[in-house]
């Protein structure tokens, strides 16, 4: 894959990571940190070192309605699923090979 395709498709896997993990039965609908999320990532660990691309990631996340992100003067925001959404329809979106 050359780097305009991983640019354009990265975003969207980082999306998907994210709702996954955020909706997980054991996060129990808490708010979770970004170092929180990768470490939760596990054996299938997404490095979400890439700042730019967890930003357009988020940035998907918030356009289809899925997060709610509550701001922290002190540290990192909060992340967490809106209640009731449901994952499936904003998939179709995103960037195919």
């Amino acid at each position: 894959m050359d780097k305009l395709d991983f640019i354009k498709k990265a975003p969207g896997y980082y999306a998907i990571a994210i709702v996954s993990i955020l909706a997980r039965k054991d996060n129990n609908g808490f708010s979770l940190t970004p170092n929180q999320i990768e470490q939760q990532a596990g054996s299938n660990r997404v490095v979400f070192q890439h700042d730019g691309l967890w930003e357009a990631a988020i940035k998907i996340l918030l356009k289809a309605g899925a997060l709610e992100v509550m701001p922290d003067d002190f540290g990192p925001h909060l992340y967490s699923l809106k209640p009731g959404f449901q994952p499936g329809p904003w998939i179709t979106g995103l960037p195919r090979s």
